[in-house]
């Protein structure tokens, strides 16, 4: 309230907490068609400042500035400029790094305008950094130092390195690579010896600019008491993701080894694609206890999305067929440790490929590790118990059937739907239980669901087995003409294949000839094949 800024002893801090209520509608006018907002809220606290008896002068303009120049709100900046006061030097130096670190070239070049004709230390680094950043070469920098230095000694006693690496930080951030190799020059030129950071800045720069190996090569021959702090998080998820791509796989992996401890050491966070990158090289090295050890303190700081990332290399290499059926497993259960909330949807693609690499035993491992999930979201879903009879079917493998069947009975959270018995019915049948599937037929024909068209392929299919099927598909098909229901193709090629698959010769060849009265289409290849696959 006004009451309580009037009454705050703590002027500074008063300012602080003015300019974090600044941040806030800057933030706030981020989103997309509140922009225009924000300089009008920011007059607005302004002037409710001044209602509290706060003075807006040119030193409470250079403290605000100061105090909202490390954030991007460009409007909020602009605003606070633009008070009706004599704006300081410190001020003009933050808003012309500000303008510069955002690309706001035209705003610097008035900025510069306002800097007064006698150059200080304080003005020089900022103009060189203006000068750097608008493209002027080293010579041309340099030319322009001899004549600060001519109206004021102090421009090059006071130069240090620190001015080179703050320039060489900036081309980094634009990533300019050329920019911070004639900074190294002019440093060269001016005799000033680099340091640790320097060393650092540069290897930013050979990273932004493609050139890991040299990067690497200059990163190796660092001291091993060279510190890196969390401004260096991104350019260490960059330097490790370049490091980890096939076409640097020759880099030696020690190095990747040592960033990743670098970037842990300084509580910096991982990138999900640097972990992805990270991941599918240790996994293809075979380090599984490498991944375990790298994901298992920090994997429950990322979000579903970028949990999806970080499972993309497992996927990838338990999809790869290249891979041994022992590899792809020992993958799956690491990334089962290791992100326990793996979706269904994925879970259910795992077991899939182990379906398709004819391990039933493994799917249903996999099946198994859902249906232990207390998590509903990340229980097996009808969908999913449908697939995994279809992939036990493609298998005819008994004893998983007989395993999954048996979980299906006692779960009391999936309902038996159709497609849950269709696939049943499809895995008995494969099995070479036909009474069994025949039996699931019956109970779908007394569902509340009932039938699907689906059902009276698979019927049909069934039906090529089992003991009294050609009985069982001639009654079906008089069925379904007495009651005028529309019979497809696949269900009717599915009629044929049962004749067929009981030797009805005759049957099947007046079933043939009679397709096209009965489904409006002509009998296919596929129709021909489903008769002549059963008299082979």
């Amino acid at each position: 309230t006004i009451t309580y800024w009037k009454t705050t002893p703590d002027l500074s801090n008063g300012l602080s907490l003015w300019a974090d209520i600044i941040k806030g509608f800057a933030k706030e006018g981020r989103r997309p068609g509140t922009e225009q907002n924000t300089r009008s809220k920011v007059t607005m606290v302004l002037e409710k400042m001044k209602e509290c008896d706060i003075t807006l002068n040119t030193e409470r303009q250079e403290q605000l500035i100061f105090m909202l120049a490390d954030s991007n709100y460009f409007h909020a900046i602009k605003t606070v400029a633009e008070l009706p006061v004599e704006k300081s030097t410190a001020t003009n130096v933050h808003l012309l790094k500000f303008a510069l670190r955002h690309a706001m070239y035209s705003w610097a070049a008035a900025i510069v305008g306002s800097f007064p004709s006698y150059p200080t230390p304080e003005t020089r680094d900022a103009l060189l950094l203006f000068s750097f950043l608008r493209g002027r070469s080293s010579n041309s920098i340099c030319k322009q130092l001899d004549e600060m230095t001519a109206k004021n000694p102090e421009i090059r006693t006071t130069m240090s390195i620190d001015m080179i690496n703050m320039i060489i930080e900036y081309a980094n951030l634009h990533k300019q690579a050329n920019i911070a190799q004639q900074a190294i020059q002019v440093a060269q030129i001016w005799n000033l010896t680099p340091n640790a950071r320097t060393s650092v800045l540069q290897i930013h720069s050979l990273v932004h600019s493609g050139q890991i190996k040299e990067a690497a090569e200059l990163f190796q021959s660092l001291s091993p008491d060279v510190e890196f702090d969390l401004s260096d998080v991104d350019f260490l998820n960059d330097f490790v993701k370049q490091l980890c791509l096939v076409e640097n796989s020759s880099i030696d992996f020690d190095t990747v080894n040592t960033l990743v401890d670098i970037l842990q050491g300084v509580g910096g966070r991982f990138d999900p694609m640097t972990l992805c990158t990270l991941c599918k090289s240790l996994l293809h090295r075979g380090d599984l206890e490498g991944v375990s050890t790298l994901l298992r303190p920090i994997i429950d700081t990322f979000d579903p999305l970028e949990l999806q990332k970080i499972r993309l290399p497992f996927l990838d290499y338990i999809k790869d067929m290249d891979q041994t059926v022992d590899n792809a497993w020992e993958v799956y259960e690491l990334l089962n440790l290791a992100i326990p909330t793996t979706p269904v949807s994925t879970r259910t693609m795992i077991m899939n490929i182990f379906f398709e690499r004819q391990r039933p035993d493994l799917a249903c491992l996999v099946f198994g590790h859902m249906r232990q999930k207390g998590d509903p979201n990340i229980r097996p879903t009808s969908f999913t118990y449908a697939r995994c009879f279809q992939g036990i079917a493609k298998c005819a493998d008994l004893d998983s059937l007989q395993l999954v069947h048996n979980m299906l009975k006692l779960d009391l959270q999936v309902a038996p739907t159709t497609k849950i018995r269709n696939s049943l019915m499809l895995a008995y049948a494969a099995c070479g239980l036909a009474d069994q599937a025949m039996r699931i037929f019956r109970d779908i024909l007394h569902s509340e669901e009932g039938p699907s068209e689906r059902t009276l392929v698979i019927f049909f299919r069934v039906c090529e087995s089992y003991g009294n099927g050609r009985e069982e598909a001639t009654k079906m098909m008089e069925k379904l003409k007495s009651m005028d229901i529309l019979i497809n193709d696949d269900v009717y090629n599915a009629y044929v294949g049962a004749l067929g698959g009981h030797c009805e010769l005759e049957l099947a060849v007046q079933a043939i000839k009679q397709m096209e009265s009965q489904t409006g289409s002509s009998p296919t290849t596929l129709t021909y094949a489903k008769y002549l696959h059963r008299q082979a």
